[in-house]
């Protein structure tokens, strides 16, 4: 669940149309300033498989602390963990190798942050050990998918990588995976952007520079206005993008129950929000 703020409305945008933007975006990726993706059909089907595993987040929906509907950056491990895991489990389970391969490094990135150590006292909390243990878990899983596909593909197993990327990008079909890889990200940045009303990655990047050389671009966004953004240079084959995504309003304040709203968001229905993505 994505939640935008309209007045005093929040309009709640399921993760099934944020990925059907990402997924309109993948479809015009690369052009004059940046690098198509070496396999379009992998490319493609990565895209619409990216956050699938995040469906069970929107049915039914969740409220935050707050008593908010949960946006997707709000959630706890105890939900992200689960599903980036189901996301890359369902590709291994319908998908080439190629996807597979793309969908686990996607997820691999995400889990970044969740993996991070705290500060202080606080790192040697239960609950924080608990968190370290769960991710370092997923992670070293991700790792032995990695490893088991990239040989399907000819890639090696025996360079030094980073979050699925190997660190030697001089070998062509390196070059080629961390591109579509780094378009997967770029689309997935962008279209979550654009449903929320805001910039959350700036620039995003770095992205291959069109061409046949190893150079790299990075794409500055820009929010123009509520429902349009800019950017900088044009990473797609085609003009200025827009697209309508469904969203449902609800009240923007806290909702006394979770049954409660879960009952009334059942109730919405939904109404297109028109976004525009341009050169600029």
């Amino acid at each position: 669940m994505i939640r935008r703020q309209a007045g005093q409305d929040f309009l709640l945008i399921t993760q099934r149309e944020h990925v059907r933007l990402a997924s309109h975006l993948a479809q015009h990726a690369g052009g004059k300033f940046v690098r198509a993706p070496h396999d379009r059909p992998a490319f493609l089907d990565a895209v619409d498989r990216h956050d699938v595993g995040w469906d069970a987040l929107d049915e039914p929906p969740r409220l935050n602390a707050r008593k908010w509907p949960m946006d997707v950056l709000e959630a706890p491990w105890q939900i992200a963990v689960p599903a980036w895991a189901q996301t890359t489990r369902l590709a291994l389970e319908g998908a080439s190798p190629r996807t597979s391969l793309l969908v686990s490094i996607h997820t691999l990135n995400l889990s970044y942050d969740a993996s991070r150590v705290n500060e202080g006292p606080k790192r040697f909390d239960i609950s924080e050990l608990r968190r370290m243990f769960e991710v370092n878990k997923f992670q070293h899983g991700q790792i032995e998918i990695q490893e088991l596909l990239r040989p399907e593909l000819g890639l090696s197993i025996d360079q030094p990588r980073r979050l699925g990327l190997s660190m030697d990008l001089r070998d062509v079909a390196e070059q080629h995976l961390a591109n579509d890889y780094r378009m997967i990200q770029a689309c997935d940045l962008l279209s979550y952007s654009a449903c929320v009303g805001d910039v959350v990655a700036n620039p995003l990047g770095p992205l291959y520079a069109a061409g046949p050389g190893g150079e790299f671009v990075s794409v500055l966004v820009r929010k123009l206005t509520q429902t349009k953004l800019t950017l900088s240079p044009w990473p797609f084959d085609c003009g200025e993008i827009r697209f309508a995504v469904n969203a449902r309003r609800y009240p923007a304040h806290a909702t006394r129950s979770l049954p409660e709203f879960q009952y009334f968001y059942s109730q919405a229905h939904d109404e297109p929000l028109t976004l525009e993505i341009a050169p600029g």
